[in-house]
């Protein structure tokens, strides 16, 4: 959608009736649509696809770099439009994930719709990753998912996991629901583990659209593991 670009990563092989969870991504500063969809399509897997979109919010005159906050909503909802369009998307599994500055970008999309258009407030939950939201702005009560690496105890002079810990007490303290995720041993990235939580909070939180995996025998099975290796235990498990 010009002025500014979104990459698309279409799962494969897709049962055309089956609908699929949609995940909006912004990157960090410095990042472009393209890494961010590779990254973010980890997520999706063969029996749990998810449609990943990843938005390149720094490029554009419009782009929110400019401080065009409403303008840069109004581009990525007509984004949002388009992948509905040409694809099956359950409109109930709608995902908006933040890493870095990206995580800015999702607070100033999330409390922009809230305060102009909460008719419209589709997303599901949103992700925060490796930098807090602010929890002094007001939000649509959707769940909150923040995480830091443990490393980022020193990220470019700065106590990032402090910083973060303090103002996820204080969404607490305010009624926000957030939960707070600390990655062992990772510092500034998009490690495994967050990528498996955005799995499993997807499928948590599905909806009416959430597959149930069920054996012969009528017990609960697990959802299939993500394609990639990672010496993580969590993820692993």
């Amino acid at each position: 959608v010009d002025p500014i670009a979104a990459t698309w990563c279409i799962p494969n092989d897709v049962d055309d009736s089956k609908k699929l969870p949609l995940l909006v991504a912004f990157h960090g500063d410095g990042g472009n649509g393209s890494q961010m969809a590779k990254s973010c399509a980890r997520v999706s897997t063969k029996e749990d696809p998810v449609f990943v979109a990843a938005v390149s919010w720094q490029n554009g005159e419009r782009s929110l770099r400019g401080g065009d906050v409403a303008g840069f909503v109004k581009q990525v909802r007509e984004m949002m439009a388009a992948v509905e369009k040409d694809n099956s998307i359950d409109t109930n599994r709608i995902f908006m994930l933040g890493f870095s500055a990206g995580s800015t970008v999702t607070e100033y999309f999330l409390t922009e719709e809230w305060e102009k258009n909460p008719e419209r407030m589709d997303i599901r939950a949103a992700f925060f990753c490796s930098k807090a939201f602010d929890p002094r702005k007001k939000y649509p009560p959707i769940p909150m998912i923040q995480t830091v690496g443990e490393k980022e105890d020193n990220f470019y002079g700065q106590d990032q996991r402090a910083y973060i810990r303090q103002f996820c007490n204080m969404a607490r303290k305010t009624g926000i629901a957030v939960t707070y995720h600390e990655i062992p041993g990772r510092g500034h990235e998009l490690a495994p583990r967050v990528m498996q939580l955005v799995r499993d909070h997807i499928q948590a939180f599905g909806g009416p659209g959430c597959d149930v995996y069920r054996t012969a025998c009528g017990e609960q099975e697990p959802p299939e593991a993500l394609p990639f290796e990672s010496d993580d235990p969590y993820v692993q498990e």
